[in-house]
């Protein structure tokens, strides 16, 4: 019976490895993720944390589950596996999660017969100093204690018990303009902005700011754009912890307010709401036919006031946001 409390005792020290936080374990691949390299039921010696993309690696969430795939890439705190067999690379994991580098594959055509001719013949030799019911007692458990500590030795279990992590992502949360600057608002998960690069389009905006979790821009001519109703795209690329980038453009509409223009006897008056300035043309009409003309600039977030030469019948004022051309006549008084 030596070998078979040996083979088991074997088992339990490789299972007992593999729960302690070392850089080396055995395990047994249920799975055909890495056909043809890693058939289902070999056995992998693993050791050791130095790898590099192109290694076969394995990574362990929690002592009970772990994965055993090829290393695709390292990005900063996290690595990407791949299964040689599987269409799609695994997500992101934590670094902290490497366990160590597969370093020699027994294949199960090898291991299997050898570990059961080993048990039978130590059952056989023994077999006269047991009953037959004895022997069928010691037969059934020696199998059993082994099949459960294949399993438990096995990189997953059948019941998933993955650890949660969160995965690094970025998502826009929203963007913001009163017509002059521009504020866009993300959700970071596990990431941070650390600088920001204007990519364009040229002369249009201008960086003036950023955060963990936002950027500004100011509008170069925030008029040009508001007089014609430009929709103009302020393209970005973020560098982010991690060794991560995101490049983005976001579609900047223009934002306007009419003027708000009242006449009195001897002044006009023009409220401007809008963060920048608006050129006004004041046509007054004295009748016959004549009128004269005054250009004048409404000051932004502001009320400008214009004194009114002579005694005008009408006095028109004209100017141009959203693409439309405002005229309107008001009379004096």
């Amino acid at each position: 019976m030596k070998i078979a409390t040996l083979t088991i005792i074997g088992f339990s020290i490789l299972l007992a490895i593999k729960l302690l936080p070392v850089p080396f374990a055995v395990v047994m691949v249920p799975t055909k993720s890495m056909y043809p390299v890693i058939k289902p039921f070999d056995l992998v010696i693993c050791m050791g944390k130095h790898v590099k993309p192109g290694d076969i690696v394995l990574w362990c969430s929690s002592p009970l589950y772990c994965v055993i795939h090829r290393l695709v890439a390292i990005k900063g705190d996290y690595i990407i596996t791949k299964g040689d067999a599987n269409p799609v690379p695994d997500k992101p994991v934590p670094i902290s999660y490497l366990k160590a580098k597969a370093r020699l594959i027994i294949p199960s055509y090898v291991w299997v017969p050898v570990l059961a001719i080993a048990v039978i013949l130590d059952l056989y030799r023994g077999r006269e100093k047991l009953s037959s019911t004895s022997l069928g007692y010691i037969v059934f458990a020696t199998g059993l204690l082994i099949a459960i500590l294949v399993i438990l030795a096995s990189p997953r279990l059948p019941a998933k018990m993955m650890e949660s992590f969160h995965q690094p992502l970025i998502h826009l949360r929203s963007v913001k303009t009163d017509g002059c600057t521009v504020t866009i608002l993300f959700n970071p998960e596990g990431l941070v902005i650390k600088s920001v690069e204007y990519i364009g389009p040229p002369s249009i905006f201008r960086l003036v700011g950023w955060g963990k979790d936002w950027i500004r821009a100011k509008i170069t001519d925030p008029y040009s754009i508001a007089k014609d109703n430009k929709h103009v795209s302020l393209c970005y690329r973020l560098k982010l912890t991690h060794d991560a980038t995101l490049t983005g453009c976001q579609d900047i509409r223009p934002v306007y307010r009419p003027l708000s223009i009242s006449v009195s006897m001897h002044y006009v008056e023009i409220v401007n709401r809008n963060c920048y300035s608006v050129p006004v043309k004041l046509v007054f009409w004295y009748g016959r036919g004549k009128s004269s003309s005054l250009s004048v600039v409404a000051r932004p977030n502001n009320t400008t006031v214009v004194k009114i030469p002579g005694s005008p019948i009408y006095v028109d004022y004209i100017y141009k946001l959203g693409g439309i051309t405002w005229r309107v006549r008001k009379r004096p008084g």
